[in-house]
């Protein structure tokens, strides 16, 4: 998400909160040399979307004092590779 900062990226996950995400798989970000990388891994994309409706958009309006948020796009990849090396092998 170019332009978006650390600090931004900490207000989000604070207003998101530490309670458990139904269907989320793994979470990872960083700062990168234009903005800040997110890169979740969900069971399925309608565990992202419920999850994006519940808890993020209302996270990214309470710490971005109601202006528009980055953009965040979704694509979806499929899992691949040998049996047994992701839960849905």
């Amino acid at each position: 998400m170019p332009g978006v900062t650390e600090e931004m990226a900490t207000r989000v996950e604070k207003e998101v909160g530490d309670a458990p995400i139904a269907g989320l798989v793994a979470h990872v970000s960083g700062l990168t040399s234009v903005g800040w990388r997110i890169i979740d891994v969900w069971e399925s994309e309608g565990d992202y979307h419920r999850f994006a409706t519940e808890r993020l958009n209302p996270a990214l309006q309470a710490a971005t004092s109601g202006h528009a948020p980055p953009s965040r796009p979704f694509e979806p990849l499929s899992v691949t590779g040998a049996n047994g090396l992701s839960r849905r092998g």
